[in-house]
């Protein structure tokens, strides 16, 4: 057998790549999400939900009742008895009630913020279970060419054949490098299944199906409906919206308070010892409030300036929101032009052409041979891994949009992006 018939052997074993084998199929990505919806940060955030509608926080109309009894003056025959009472306005019971409704929605929409958090752990994690397994088979593909390059030179050198020490140097820094990222990626796999167990609360092992992984085009034509405002706000952006509005009804409030005019109501009884009579023995008081503004000048300007922050403050996250979504989206589209420019240079690369070609191969030595196969693997690495930040770009235009967390919840690693 000739130096050159054991090389092409060597070359034939590293492109045929190391069979894998499949655990059973247990979830899939919907599922996965699902899991969300039970995760313990919103039951938590549900019950304080839940707290605050079985316990609303209403102004009574009586705010107090009071009674008193005893002698008129000193003249300890002479007995008085009074009821007096003070009330709520009428305007401040509404207003209190426009804060308590406001505080109960609030809490809903921290709970969806937590929801689209929990969301996008999740949307990652899938994206992880997605690129790694093909990351990690395209790796080990590699690593076994690059042992075989290197088994491939030991024969030659072996065989007295003449090797540049260059190549060998590269080969063994290579392959020194293709098992180091192999054992980063199966780490990160490992975590990655380690979270999906948790998620399904399984105590065995878990493994993930895909029917199907939305495409490249798909994740361009979501975005754009992203950017043209045809999903719902994000739960940051609705939080801020409304914290303005609960500032304007704590400022309402505040108003409301300068014309409480009521101040108590009292009825009197006098136990004399004539005889009972209607008009001497029973008496009626009334204290009204005059509305000056006085020190509910300062407090109501207090108020007002928080409304006028919070307006701001909403203001300037909503031009900021937008213009991450912006910068997001442009950048998925050129990580998205940047996949199609190198899929087409792959495509036209004379290295495909060479590997397709029987007999320019015959014309090549085996060493250039196990050199093209493995300048083609790469190709396909990166092809993988473009892919894989095209999808993690996505997820994040997701997360920035509050697209993720939006009613009703949908996959949308899913090319028909089915609702969950």
């Amino acid at each position: 057998m000739t130096i050159k018939t054991i090389l092409l052997a060597c070359g034939v074993m590293a492109s045929s790549g190391s069979l894998q084998p499949s655990d059973p199929v247990v979830v899939g990505a919907a599922t996965v999400l699902a899991t969300a919806l039970q995760d313990q940060r919103l039951l938590l955030k549900q019950s304080e939900t839940i707290f605050l509608q079985n316990n609303p926080l209403y102004l009574p109309w009586l705010d107090e009742l009071e009674f008193r009894y005893g002698p008129d003056d000193l003249y300890l025959n002479e007995q008085r008895a009074a009821i007096r009472f003070s009330a709520n306005g009428l305007r401040q019971i509404k207003r209190q009630k426009a804060i308590h409704n406001l505080e109960v929605d609030i809490t809903k929409a921290e709970r969806r913020a937590l929801l689209q958090e929990s969301l996008m752990e999740r949307y990652s994690t899938l994206c992880d279970l997605y690129f790694l397994p093909q990351l990690i088979a395209a790796h080990e593909h590699l690593a076994q060419m690059y042992d075989t390059t290197r088994q491939a030179y030991s024969y030659l050198l072996a065989a007295g054949a003449k090797v540049d020490v260059v190549d060998i140097i590269d080969a063994e820094e290579d392959g020194y490098d293709t098992h180091d990222k192999l054992m980063e990626l199966r780490g990160e796999k490992a975590e990655a299944l380690q979270k999906l167990k948790r998620w399904m609360n399984a105590s065995g092992d878990v493994d993930l199906q895909f029917d199907a992984f939305i495409g490249p085009e798909q994740m361009a034509q979501v975005a754009a409906s992203l950017l043209a405002g045809t999903q719902a706000v994000s739960p940051e952006l609705t939080i801020k919206t409304l914290d303005v509005q609960l500032e304007q009804a704590q400022w309402r409030l505040e108003k409301a308070r300068q014309f409480d005019i009521l101040n108590f109501f009292q009825v009197d009884y006098q136990r004399p010892e004539e005889p009972f009579l209607l008009q001497r023995d029973f008496s009626a008081r009334i204290g009204l409030n005059v509305p000056i503004p006085g020190s509910r000048r300062v407090n109501q300007r207090e108020q007002a300036l928080a409304v006028h922050q919070a307006e701001n403050d909403l203001q300037w996250t909503a031009i900021a929101q937008r213009q991450l979504l912006e910068q997001h989206a442009l950048k998925l589209n050129n990580l998205i032009e940047q996949q199609r420019s190198l899929l087409a240079d792959n495509q036209k690369s004379p290295v495909q052409r060479l590997l397709d070609n029987p007999v320019a191969l015959t014309n090549l030595e085996a060493v250039d041979i196990l050199r093209l196969r493995l300048i083609k693997q790469k190709q396909v690495i990166n092809q993988i891994e473009i892919a894989y930040e095209v999808a993690q770009c996505y997820v994040e235009l997701l997360y920035v949009s509050g697209a993720a967390g939006a009613e009703p919840l949908r996959n949308y690693l899913s090319p028909s992006l089915d609702t969950l």
